[in-house]
């Protein structure tokens, strides 16, 4: 069965995804549509393992991006310490759910791994 884009499905997901913060489903879906327009349908092609990969590589350069951003905060001298603080705050915050996220898909790849037999394969 090749799978297909449901809009439905993706506004419901999204929508219980994304609790108080419905400028991210917004910004989510508006992706799915220029990746859709860009690229059609590549992504059914490809196995549920290496969606989980990409995942897994996307949540890590979350905490990549906090951490250099945080270097170009550290390089600013036009901030006041109650701004910087609150800003390397969000950075920090965002990167802590980039880790949560990395280690929830983690978590699936292994699980993916036993049911297809793969078991005991370690992950990075």
């Amino acid at each position: 069965m090749t799978p297909q884009r449901d809009p439905d499905r993706e506004r419901c997901f999204l929508h219980r995804a994304a609790g108080l913060t419905r400028a991210w489903a917004s910004h989510v879906r508006d992706r799915l549509d220029q990746g859709q327009h860009a690229h059609g349908d590549t992504w059914a092609n490809r196995r549920l393992d290496e969606m989980l990969d990409e995942m897994h590589e996307d949540a890590a350069d979350l905490g990549g991006w906090a951490v250099l951003a945080a270097h170009l905060l550290d390089a600013r001298d036009d901030l006041d310490a109650t701004d910087r603080e609150e800003i390397e705050r969000g950075l920090r915050i965002a990167a802590h759910y980039g880790a949560r996220a990395w280690a929830y898909v983690e978590g699936v790849r292994r699980r993916l791994a036993r049911i297809e037999g793969r078991g005991s394969e370690t992950t990075t």
